[in-house]
């Protein structure tokens, strides 16, 4: 069944951000952090595999190249 949690990311380091999201499973990893303008800001994963604190998740930090990439991939640009 799908999840989700509602929370703004903070930056972790210069690489990577977090997301203070209670009761993710084993299983989610991979997920995408969608923003408010429906546009992939972060995928779950990163920092210690999750284990340093069980309500935090962290991703690596995606930029501008990132969505380009994205959409080269997809036949729009």
């Amino acid at each position: 069944m799908p999840i989700s949690c509602t929370n703004r990311p903070t930056r972790h380091s210069r690489t990577q951000q977090r997301i203070e999201c209670p009761d993710f499973s084993g299983g989610t990893s991979g997920s995408p952090w969608v923003n408010g303008y429906a546009e992939v800001v972060g995928v779950l994963g990163g920092h210690e595999e999750g284990r340093a604190t069980a309500d935090v998740s962290y991703s690596v930090v995606l930029e501008a190249g990132a969505a380009q990439l994205y959409r080269e991939a997809a036949g729009d640009g």
